[in-house]
């Protein structure tokens, strides 16, 4: 408990990165963030038989941000060219047998969480005055580690019913309830605060909620991928937390709903 207690305080000052630092320097934590996620991933996969190529695979990971480098947000070709990488490296050089084996776990650690990852660039890249980009991912932060930090209380204290007994043991009804409540209160506060264009409860409510909920189902599928892999953590980075992964799980889906949302034109954009 105290480790994982002092672990997440030496990474609160990533928040001044986040929110405030100056575009380039988010830009490369998300860069090192992609290195990390990518070899956890790697192995994890190569755990269960899915063998991942790390040259392509990094190669490909940047790729996703150079776009942001050249000021030109066009992810889409960046992504087809690295996705080919991938496949041309794979090729050449796995066996006949393994190509299929290879293939899979190379594609799946490019796009998760690789593309994932990428939506919080996207969000952060965002300059509007009714939802800047810093004051986005502030909130997406507020919704997600709020919610997961409550749910671990909750659950500790009042935990009773298995949420989902055969994916994440520890995990219950009574800690889902509380880190909903307590991820969406804390995270409409904060879009009331810092994004304009959902100042009214309705909005700001709505959205914590959805973003909350997000966060959850991430870090369920997290836990659902290591167990299919026959590992507990995504790796030893983070003393009393496991990997980077296993850190930012619900930010890996709580990000593209977030993203989708707002590409989509499914809530207000200032």
């Amino acid at each position: 408990m105290l480790q994982r207690i002092l672990t997440g305080a030496a990474l609160l000052p990533l928040l001044w990165v986040i929110g405030w630092a100056p575009f380039p320097v988010f830009l490369a934590l998300a860069a090192v963030f992609a290195v990390i996620c990518h070899r956890e991933m790697g192995t994890m996969l190569g755990a269960a038989g899915l063998p991942v190529r790390l040259v392509s695979g990094l190669l490909a990971n940047g790729l996703l941000l150079l776009p942001f480098v050249l000021e030109r947000v066009e992810v889409l070709p960046a992504l087809v060219l690295g996705a080919l990488l991938i496949i041309g490296e794979t090729s050449a050089r796995a066996e006949q047998s393994a190509l299929a084996h290879e293939l899979t776990g190379s594609l799946t650690a490019l796009l998760f969480p690789g593309l994932l990852l990428l939506s919080l660039v996207m969000l952060r890249a965002q300059d509007t005055e009714g939802l800047p980009g810093p004051g986005l991912l502030l909130f997406l932060h507020a919704c997600v580690l709020v919610g997961d930090t409550a749910a671990y209380f909750t659950g500790r204290a009042l935990g009773r019913t298995p949420l989902a007994p055969r994916i994440s043991p520890k995990k219950t009804v009574e800690g889902l309830v509380g880190g909903l409540l307590f991820g969406t209160l804390v995270g409409a506060w904060v879009a009331r605060t810092l994004l304009p264009a959902w100042a009214d409860w309705g909005w700001a409510l709505g959205l914590a909620l959805a973003c909350t909920a997000a966060g959850v189902l991430g870090d369920l599928m997290v836990s659902a991928l290591k167990r299919s892999c026959g590992v507990k953590d995504t790796g030893a980075l983070l003393p009393g937390h496991g990997g980077l992964l296993d850190r930012i799980d619900g930010l890996l889906l709580a990000g593209p709903v977030l993203w989708v949302a707002l590409a989509l034109g499914l809530v207000p954009a200032g």
